[in-house]
């Protein structure tokens, strides 16, 4: 059986990392959560299964945002923090998730609980990180939700102080994900492609 391809609908899925702070103003301050819509990526799986399913996500390390409100002048201080300073947007400006070892289990019609290894490449580093997630095929659209956590120290990204070091930033992040994709076209088989060339030159 063929394996379906399904494409991210950008504009419908979103990323959310939330950092924690700890040190002596953690209680009272506002860490911002960062989304990213800036990314594309692809999905394939066996109709009715997951069986050989796979995953890759592509985003761009300079479209984080802070979602809350804040004024203009924070926002750019911390995007511009975020961007420049943590991950270094211009020297690694793509952060790549792809899947391995996919496990699953049928929730109900279409529905499936599934646990997976996800390699992730970010910061110049690729390292693996376990990921479960709950994954709906309804028609030809496919959703998924799902997090996972990332220790800053296992990419190499410096620890990240706030509040003269009063405030510091966990080495970890939670991760968010929630997916969006829409069902390809199946690719005409190659003796068609040909067909198709002959017929259009």
């Amino acid at each position: 059986m063929e394996l379906e391809h399904y494409a991210i609908d950008a504009e419908m899925s979103r990323v959310t990392v939330r950092p924690f702070a700890s040190g002596t103003l953690s209680a009272a301050a506002q860490i911002p959560t960062l989304t990213v819509r800036d990314l594309t990526g692809e999905a394939h799986f066996r109709a009715g299964t997951l069986d050989s399913a796979s995953v890759q996500i592509k985003i761009e390390a300079a479209s984080f945002t802070v979602v809350e409100d804040v004024s203009e002048q924070e926002r750019q201080e911390i995007e511009h923090t975020l961007h420049r300073d943590i991950l270094e947007a211009d020297k690694y400006p793509e952060i790549v998730f792809s899947t391995s070892n996919v496990s699953a289990s049928k929730a109900g019609d279409g529905q499936y609980w599934i646990n997976l290894i996800a390699d992730v490449s970010l910061h110049g580093v690729t390292g693996s990180e376990p990921v479960a997630a709950q994954v709906v095929v309804a028609g030809d659209t496919l959703f998924v939700r799902g997090e996972l956590t990332v220790v800053h120290s296992t990419y190499k990204i410096k620890p990240v102080a706030l509040a003269g070091g009063a405030l510091r930033l966990r080495d970890e992040v939670k991760c968010l994900f929630d997916i969006v994709a829409r069902r390809q076209p199946e690719e005409p088989a190659d003796s068609t492609k040909r067909m198709l060339a002959v017929e259009g030159s």
